[in-house]
């Protein structure tokens, strides 16, 4: 992960876990979010006259949302939470099968990288060898 987004993550979590909601929000073991809990984030903020403007917290909630641990949470859980952490709601089970459609494409595309960078290592090796013989041949 590149440092421009390992900043922004640890600015999420303070903000998130520590700001907003410490009883919900949590990136390493989330919880599903009650749908549109970014309105309850807007009056609260609003309410506290934080200087954070929608665009930041909308961008805060896709990272949070869009992790691997939240549609893992998703697939696994029977309740989404509110701002208290308190259950407010059900996962449905189009939920579980959208997150786990998500978790699975990222596998498959994982899986595909790790195959892809195999194969060109194995030849960059290969074009090694074949240079160090010409080059002994010399």
């Amino acid at each position: 992960m590149n440092k421009e987004k390992e900043l922004f993550k640890k600015e999420t979590k303070a903000f998130l876990e520590g700001i907003i909601s410490p009883k919900l929000f949590n990136l390493e073991s989330p919880k599903p979010l009650k749908i549109r809990i970014e309105k309850d984030i807007y009056k609260l903020v609003e309410e506290k006259k934080l200087p954070i403007q929608k665009a930041q917290i909308q961008r805060c909630l896709r990272l949070y949302v869009k992790s691997d641990q939240y549609h893992k949470s998703v697939v696994s859980g029977q309740f989404r939470y509110d701002l208290d952490g308190n259950p407010c709601g059900e996962v449905t089970e189009q939920d579980k099968i959208f997150s786990q459609t998500v978790l699975d494409k990222r596998k498959k595309l994982r899986k595909t990288k790790r195959e892809e960078l195999k194969q060109l290592r194995e030849k960059n090796k290969k074009d090694q060898k074949t240079k160090k013989s010409e080059d002994a041949s010399l």
